[in-house]
């Protein structure tokens, strides 16, 4: 039942995928390397400081205790870094995938023979939202697939440290996350739905501001 659904996500996501590995290929694995790398962070930093409590609490050896706090002071500072390097990275990716979208974008509209197409208000509400949401979209995208993958590692890690420590405490954390998770499902098909909703009304909106604003309508609105 969920194969009809899941095939078009799927799609989306490759094409966004594509389109980012064609924009800026460089930085885009730079980019996946690094949110990786964030998401293990917090397990090797949660794991680092539990072992430096158990060697301060056991008497362990100096060279062992400076070793994990070097450690544990190396992880905080990758986990500083990191998020600044990243959105330095998905500004560039942004730019170079807008530079690739509205290219294919204006290559297909100038492909179009008169002016049909122009005086639809569909066609222009789906032109609008594809000039709008062309840079940032497929990045969105990517991001979105990496923050799944991002979030898992960093679940596991924690689910599996928890399992080790106390089983009845994942369950009830497993079991407190859920409805946090099923609300922002919902938040988000919403949001989705309200876009594509107010896009007529941000058409005309435009239009309108275009007649009262620009020189030439001025001219022929007054004349």
């Amino acid at each position: 039942m969920t194969e009809p659904h899941a095939s078009p996500l799927w799609r989306r996501i490759t094409t966004a995928c594509s389109l980012a590995a064609r924009a800026a290929p460089g930085r885009l694995a730079l980019y996946v390397g690094i949110t990786l790398v964030a998401g293990v962070l917090p397990v090797a930093a949660a794991w680092l400081t539990k072992l430096l409590v158990d060697a301060l609490v056991r008497g362990a050896e100096l060279g062992t205790l400076l070793g994990l706090g070097s450690a544990l002071a190396a992880v905080g500072v990758v986990g500083g870094v990191t998020p600044q390097v990243n959105q330095y990275l998905r500004a560039e990716m942004d730019r170079e995938v807008g530079l690739l979208t509205q290219d294919r974008l204006f290559t297909a509209v100038e492909r179009f023979v008169g002016i049909g197409r122009f005086e639809d208000p569909h066609f222009l509400d789906r032109l609008r939202l594809a000039q709008q949401t062309g840079s940032g979209t497929p990045n969105q995208t990517v991001d979105g697939a990496l923050g799944i993958i991002r979030a898992t590692l960093t679940v596991s890690g924690f689910i599996g440290s928890l399992l080790l420590l106390n089983p009845l405490m994942t369950t009830l954390v497993l079991a407190a996350g859920l409805p946090t998770l099923a609300a922002e499902i919902v938040l988000s098909r919403r949001r989705a739905r309200m876009l594509w909703d107010i896009g007529p009304a941000e058409r005309r909106e435009l239009f309108y501001g275009q007649l009262l604003s620009s020189v030439e309508a001025a001219k022929e609105v007054r004349l």
